[in-house]
């Protein structure tokens, strides 16, 4: 195997001597509240969430990893906030729902340290013009200042704009499914969809909404594999009558958009598409149909740049209990080798151009110098793979693990990275 031809943006430690269990809600449970546990909770605990609808939580300056229990529907409604951690803490969220009420769904904003997020639900709040005056949608995920995040097996949907009504001419646009700004941000196996325009089937001046993107990029560092970024549809403008001029169709949303001239943006095997603009009101002078969106735009300067090959994919089912038997599932092309690596450190954004991905776990250690399997026709392997016990007294332990596939011609391919969360068997 070639050696690894890495571009180190920075680098982080999840070395913790304290790493304590928080059970929320459900048998042996402490909090109600995913808040309660958090305001508690120090840097390396794990917040074992089960099944429920939770208040919104804010994680202020803690490297803390909140994990639902299991395949449940954990949901956290008025979204999730997470803020100011420094270098050397790193946060894990897995498996949680978030929905936004007048917000995007997740906001991240100044996490200096890797934040990993699997399989996840973000749904940005629609439109509204009551009891708050905000008729756009809101984003999936808000991202600002925050250079180590990582989004593997997500779906990230931009709330839709509001229509506008009798008594009411304004028309909301559709929101991006996730907006960033001077990030660094992965995106691996997720589907990013923009939220539609509002539209007006009144008389009127009002033009429709426009479609938010599936990704807007403004300023940072984006890659993205194995992933749909699809745009918003653009909302209908008003109809023309009397004195109403009518209104134009509003333009539907890019798959993505980068928005400035710092803004680069990396991409293999994925699905980008722009959606329909919106139709012009009856009668009025505009063209029939507003601008469509492009499955990538890029403002001038900044770089879009293709990666060849297709995506590799490693997924396993969190958390895992010390006794069981854990399923890693690993997709790719038949005949690929499948190598695991694994550690208890994970980087911030380690991007390997030569090996199709990043690479975010640090001092890895292959599971074995023999593959651990071959990729059968149907391009799905399963490994079963027994789990042993913890130390005693230790609850929780975390680590990282990536597949490495290498194809017949020698090319190796970089997955998703997986946050591994084993617990102690009496959870």
């Amino acid at each position: 195997m070639k050696p690894f031809q890495l571009l180190c943006f920075a680098l982080a430690s999840t070395a913790l001597a304290h790493a304590d269990v928080r059970v929320v809600r459900g048998p042996g449970s402490q909090f109600n509240e995913i808040q309660d546990a958090v305001n508690v909770a120090v840097d390396g605990d794990l917040l074992l969430i089960r099944a429920g609808s939770y208040a919104p939580v804010l994680i202020e300056g803690k490297a803390l990893s909140l994990c639902a229990d299991g395949a449940v529907n954990v949901t956290i409604t008025g979204g999730l906030t997470i803020q100011n951690t420094s270098v050397t803490q790193v946060i894990v969220v897995s498996g949680i729902r978030a929905d936004g009420e007048h917000r995007a769904a997740l906001q991240l904003f100044s996490d200096l340290g890797p934040v990993r997020i699997q399989d996840c639900v973000f749904t940005g709040a629609n439109g509204s013009f009551a009891p708050v005056w905000a008729p756009s949608g809101s984003p999936g995920a808000w991202v600002e200042g925050s250079t180590g995040v990582s989004f593997a097996n997500c779906t990230l949907r931009g709330g839709d704009g509001e229509w506008c009504t009798d008594q009411i001419s304004n028309i909301g646009d559709g929101a991006d499914a996730a907006y960033a700004r001077g990030s660094r941000i992965a995106f691996t196996s997720c589907a990013l969809q923009g939220g539609v325009g509002g539209s007006c089937w009144e008389n009127g001046n009002a033009w429709g909404g426009r479609g938010g993107c599936g990704l807007l990029a403004d300023g940072g560092v984006y890659f993205a594999a194995g992933s749909a970024m699809l745009g918003g549809l653009g909302g209908k403008g008003s109809d023309a009558y009397g004195f109403d001029m009518g209104g134009c169709g509003g333009a539907g949303g890019s798959g993505a958009s980068l928005q400035h001239s710092n803004t680069v943006g990396y991409w293999l095997d994925n699905t980008m598409s722009g959606a329909a603009g919106g139709a012009a009101g009856s009668g009025s002078a505009c063209a029939p149909q507003g601008p469509s969106g492009v499955p990538i735009y890029t403002y001038s300067g900044a770089l879009s740049i293709p990666i060849s090959g297709l995506a590799r994919k490693f997924h396993v089912q969190q958390p895992i209990r010390e006794q069981s038997v854990a399923t890693l599932e690993f997709r790719g092309q038949p005949g690929d080798k499948v190598y695991l690596v694994e550690g208890n450190e994970t980087r911030m954004f380690f991007l390997s151009l030569a090996s199709h991905g990043l690479s975010l776990v640090r001092t890895p250690v292959l599971s074995s110098s023999i593959p651990l399997g071959v990729i059968p026709p149907n391009g799905l392997l399963q490994i079963q793979r027994p789990q042993g016990d913890l130390v005693l007294g230790l609850q929780h332990r975390q680590r990282f693990a990536q597949a490495i596939l290498i194809d017949a011609a020698g090319q190796s391919f970089l997955t998703d990275v997986q946050a591994m969360e084993l617990l102690d068997s009496a959870y």
